[in-house]
């Protein structure tokens, strides 16, 4: 199906750019018009209206169609029952970038103000938010990694979402919930962003970093997002066991120190009865001690299964206070949203120009951020270095 769809997307696009189609709106501009051909809708990478003149104007225009596709990609390959994309082919031809993408039933029959039920049709000024959108887009930002968060509309009114303000939420005639204009569906890469009031670690200034792009749409591949959280993650564990193991020695040594406090018995001056209490003593700590490196490793065990199962289900566990301060200890080191678990998930609006933030956020926006920068860091200080050495370790065999 996605074979046969990409291949008419294609002829249809050089038919458009050839001439070949009649504009659905032929008395505008050329770079402004849309056309529709074999029930497929085309549009060019122009910046239209000046909707990306804040990003780059035409060059945001050009690279939005790319970062929408692969929104497009992650999306489907959720495949959340209940949830659909549009179809959608990026065509470069002639110089000309065309999207063309699949047409929501009844969208032609109506204006799009009047079709959007969630999202921001202007950029953030007017937001809107659906319950059945936030359920459906929030059981998808599990997998993907995204924050719900809150925004303010030109009313200075807290709108919940739990995806970019730009992704828009259209219910067509079918019944079924679409979601289109997902370009922002990634943290923005903030390495090719000017960030006011807010600098780069060092590392990545000794780099060259920032570099200020013509447009400013970088964002980070899904990839990298898996990655980051997969050695967020195992820097979590590691960081977590090494404390819970120094933990165990402790209370081991304390409860060692006590039974011996408890088992030291005055001198006999009878032999008889101090060889017998001397093998007596000789065969309880045999037993003490292995009575106690069996309940050491049953303990260990124990506080373990409890570490892990209050960090991947968040079940409500009574865990001792020693070992809350170890999780909120391990969990602040890797710079999880939350100080009872392990939470790594990113904001996609936390960067962008003109949307306006909630002052009383949970987490902080400041914390927020800071987990963006430092997937843009992790980028420039581990993969692409790891992946360079990788690299060069293959062709020594080649």
């Amino acid at each position: 199906v996605h074979s046969d769809f990409v291949a008419a997307a294609t002829r249809g696009a050089m038919a458009v750019i050839d001439g070949n189609v009649m504009a659905i709106n032929p008395g505008e501009e050329a770079k402004m018009q849309m056309f529709i051909w074999n029930n497929i809708f085309f549009s060019l990478g122009f910046d239209v209206r000046d909707h990306y003149k804040e990003l780059g104007g035409d060059a945001a225009a050009f690279v939005a169609p790319r970062n929408d596709l692969q929104g497009v990609r992650v999306y489907s390959a959720v495949d959340l029952p209940g949830l659909y994309t549009l179809g959608t082919v990026v065509i470069d031809y002639r110089g000309y970038r065309v999207t063309a993408q699949s047409i929501i039933p009844g969208i032609l029959e109506r204006e799009q103000e009047q079709s959007v039920v969630y999202g921001s049709i202007d950029f953030g000024k007017t937001v809107l938010s659906h319950l059945k959108y936030l359920d459906l887009l929030n059981k998808a930002g599990q997998q993907l990694k995204i924050l719900p968060h809150h925004v303010l509309n030109d009313k200075s009114e807290a709108v919940e979402l739990c995806s970019s303000v730009e992704c828009k939420g259209i219910i067509g005639n079918d019944g079924r919930h679409y979601i289109l204009d997902l370009l922002r569906t990634f943290p923005p890469d903030v390495n090719f962003l000017k960030l006011e009031d807010e600098e780069l670690s060092k590392e990545v200034k000794m780099l060259g970093f920032p570099i200020e792009h013509k447009h400013k749409l970088c964002c980070l591949r899904q990839e990298l997002i898996d990655s980051f959280v997969d050695s967020r993650y195992m820097m979590f564990i590691k960081y977590a066991a090494y404390h819970l193991q120094q933990l165990n020695l402790r209370k081991n040594e304390e409860k060692l120190s006590n039974a011996k406090a408890i088992t030291d018995k005055p001198e006999v001056n009878d032999k008889e009865e101090t060889k017998s209490s001397i093998e007596e003593n000789s065969k309880d700590e045999t037993t003490e001690k292995d009575d106690k490196e069996e309940k050491k490793s049953q303990m260990e065990d124990a506080e373990a299964k409890k570490i892990v199962e209050s960090i991947t289900d968040g079940s409500k566990l009574e865990l001792e206070e020693s070992t809350k301060n170890i999780v909120k200890t391990a969990s602040i080191a890797v710079g999880s949203l939350k100080d009872t678990e392990f939470d790594i998930r990113f904001n996609p609006d936390v960067y962008s120009p003109g949307i306006k933030h909630c002052e009383n956020l949970d987490p902080p926006i400041i914390k927020q951020r800071q987990l963006v920068k430092d997937a843009a860091e992790f980028l420039l200080t581990v993969q692409i270095p790891t992946f360079v050495s990788l690299y060069c370790y293959i062709l020594m065999f080649i």
